[in-house]
């Protein structure tokens, strides 16, 4: 259709193509250099087209004709040269392709992988250059580059790279070390699997690294104690995916596997062996598998019998082909758990468990499977709209193996879409028996006093999760941290004790609220977040974005005021928590569980006393800074204090003579004379005794007036290195 007057009427251009039901999409372009002419490309697969139309002749003229396939762009890979009506740029498939006067440039794959400088090369859109002859601009998976034609002779330029700067990862898989705050690895969706080589600091920007691994990044893992190793996947590519290891931060990669499976791939390591890795898999006849190997991913073996698992597989192949995994999951209060959750042949959405996950044998593995119940979890058959959303948020409590918490995709939306609560999106569970005992045999329940679990949903506001989207903090009292898509929420056990049972709510986004759900700073994009997790050495939360790439803030702080001092009979159970210092002359009766986390210090006076047959423990874990005086369960706080068995010949800590007598030698191998290096002992009871500068890669510390088992921490450049003593 044709219009002159601005849209206010229209008329039917003569002598156009004859309608194609083939044609999936068509795009108008115009150029500065045919005024009176407009552009159509018609997406049709291989037989797609370019055509202009003059409308002072009201004549088409063809300008490129099959030979080319726009593929991803949705017809948006398409630009005519501002200066040469007749030169003419369209996409094909992951290449690109030229036409000047109709005849296609003797290359039609001049644009391929060989230019690309990070990821690949799926072209997405173009566009011509309106300052300059021959120049266009093309967006593809691997960023934005630039190049310029000529026509006699005819040539193309080298592409000049001008992504840098452009801050629009997609995030498809994000892990970080729990220790090296330096150390952050991504599988981006439409791009590839990069990770950051430059060392922390205060106001960190750092660089990537592609990892060399064509196609889009569907998996990161970097191991929680050796920093040095990631792991990474790339999508489903005729028929199977790769995964590789690296041993030296994408210096080189030492493992290469071939696996079948979904289109993007789901791993973790085991909380205590972090030479076993879990991976996703299925067989010829599309039944989902668990794969293990002992041998840091050589060898995988299968530890799942789903084939006749009603609620996994359907016996006929033919009913096949939705099943995926969203996540799997390795408990840190029980390395012997490995929790898995999938979609179903039938869109529903399911929670294993094993409990021998660690057992030598595959075979007595895969008969330890169990299903875990979950509220919203839909039968078999059930159709619209009784189906409910994907699990795709899962945590365990890093102090307690019985419990976990859920978090669905989406609310229940009792009034539409316009209420500004969320209904039914997050639970916390005991899972210590999941039997009928405890819990339905099938359908959905309500956890509501009948069984036992908890909605802790209270007023976190209505918005969309994406997998892995809930983090547990250890070293707080049930921290969880949610990402959603209009922020990261942050709750604990007080909170959710606190919270009221009738309107008003407490505002999330208050974030002096003192109950619920608590926004976790400003400024983060409201966009679907995708993998989240916590640095411990810096005490920072990282989260990957949609779009926005990825961000990190400080975790939540325990509420004012910063000091707190304790006396008297702790009467109950409790979690005692203060940014600044405790001070307790309290007593801990026989039978109560009391915990101290202070975020400077810890002192416990003469009149405090834990009598035997209580659980005290008293830490460090500040909220926005270094200085945990705990190693997280299953983790290590550094390379000086790796448990794997290669020689970690840079920057380890040195603790000697130990025992020790009146002086002790701190040695930090590689230690960067440039920075400042503080060190800092506690004693038994998480007080800090002594701190000093660390001036020289050897430094002797008076501990004359110490006794006992005293814990040692090194921070230099944003690290930490921790070590033990005994001074007798």
């Amino acid at each position: 259709m044709l219009s002159t007057d601005n849209g206010e009427n229209w008329t039917e251009i003569p002598n156009q193509p004859a309608v194609d039901p083939s044609i999936t999409n068509m795009t108008v372009e115009t150029s500065e250099a045919a005024p009176t002419s407009f552009y159509c490309l018609a997406d049709d697969a291989s037989n797609s087209w370019v055509k202009s139309y003059d409308t002072f002749n009201s004549t088409w003229t063809d300008h490129a004709s099959s030979g080319f396939d726009p593929a991803f762009a949705d017809g948006h890979a398409f630009a005519v040269d501002q200066f040469n009506p007749n030169s003419v740029y369209v996409g094909n498939h992951i290449y690109m392709s030229w036409y000047l006067s109709g005849v296609q440039y003797p290359n039609p794959t001049f644009l391929n992988n060989g230019w690309i400088k990070n990821g690949h090369d799926d072209v997405e859109d173009i566009v011509a250059d309106p300052a300059t002859p021959g120049a266009f601009w093309v967006a593809n998976h691997g960023g934005v580059y630039r190049l310029t034609t000529t026509t006699n002779p005819q040539s193309v330029s080298t592409p000049e790279d001008k992504s840098d700067g452009l801050g629009v990862a997609e995030v498809w898989s994000l892990s970080t070390s729990p220790t090296e705050p330096d150390r952050i690895a991504l599988g981006l969706y439409h791009n590839a699997n990069f990770v950051s080589v430059t060392p922390y600091s205060g106001s960190w920007d750092p660089d990537w690294k592609y990892l060399g691994l064509y196609g889009d990044g569907t998996l990161a893992i970097v191991d929680h104690k050796d920093p040095d190793v990631v792991y990474y996947a790339n999508q489903l590519y005729f028929g199977s995916a790769t995964w590789k290891r690296s041993d030296d931060w994408g210096g080189s990669s030492s493992l290469t596997l071939s696996k079948g499976g979904q289109y993007y791939q789901i791993g973790v390591l085991n909380r205590e062996r972090n030479e076993h890795l879990y991976g996703s898999d299925k067989d010829n006849n599309g039944v989902l598998i668990v794969d293990r190997s002992t041998t840091r991913g050589s060898n995988p073996v299968a530890i799942t019998d789903f084939a006749n698992n009603l609620e996994v597989n359907h016996p006929n192949p033919a009913y096949s082909g939705d099943e995926k995994f969203w996540w799997f999951r390795s408990n840190p209060a029980n390395p012997e758990h490995l929790y898995v959750g999938l979609q179903n042949y039938d869109w529903q959405q399911r929670i294993f468990r094993n409990t021998n996950v660690l057992h030598p044998d595959p075979q007595v593995v895969k008969n330890s499977w169990e299903e875990v119940p979950h509220p919203r979890r839909a039968p078999l058959n059930s159709l619209d709209p009784d189906r409910e959303p994907p699990v795709v948020g899962f945590a365990t409590d890093p102090w307690d193996e019985d419990h976990v918490y859920v978090a669905y995709n989406s609310s229940v939306f009792v009034d539409e879409y316009t209420d500004p609560l969320a209904d039914q999106m997050v639970f916390r569970l005991n899972v210590s028996d999941v039997s009928t005992n405890t819990y339905p045999a099938t359908g959905k329940f309500q956890c509501n006093g009948t069984y036992p679990c908890e909605d802790i949903t209270m007023n976190l506001p209505n918005s969309y999760v994406d997998p892995d989207c809930l983090v547990s903090e250890q070293g707080s009292d049930g921290g969880l941290y949610i990402s959603t898509t209009v922020g990261v929420y942050f709750t604990n056990n007080k909170r959710i004790a606190a919270f009221p049972v009738a309107p008003p709510y407490p505002d999330a986004d208050d974030m002096n609220n003192t109950s619920g759900w608590v926004r976790l700073g400003d400024g983060l994009p409201h966009v679907i977040s995708r993998g989240m997790e916590i640095n411990y050495n810096i005490n920072r939360i990282r989260v990957g974005t949609t779009g926005r790439g990825v961000w990190e803030h400080a975790l939540h702080c325990p509420p004012a005021p910063p000091d707190i001092s304790e006396t008297g009979i702790h009467s109950a159970d409790d979690f005692f928590e203060a940014s600044g210092s405790i001070t307790s002359d309290a007593v801990v009766p026989v039978g109560q569980d009391v915990k101290y986390r202070g975020g400077t210090e810890v002192t416990l006076g003469p009149g405090f006393h834990a009598e035997a047959g209580s659980d005290f423990h008293a830490f460090i874990h500040p909220c926005d800074g270094t200085g945990n005086s705990f190693t997280p369960k299953n983790l290590v706080t550094g390379p000086g204090s790796s448990n794997h068995d290669r020689d970690k010949e840079e920057q380890a800590l040195s603790i000697f003579p130990n025992p020790a007598g009146g002086e002790v030698n701190l040695q930090l191998d590689g230690m960067d004379p440039d920075l400042p290096a503080l060190y800092r002992i506690f004693d038994a009871t998480a007080k800090q005794v002594y701190q000093g500068a660390m001036t020289l890669p050897l430094t002797r510390v008076d501990v004359s007036t110490l006794q006992g088992l005293l814990l040692v921490t090194v921070e230099q450049g944003g690290k930490r290195w921790m070590g033990k003593v005994v001074v007798q």
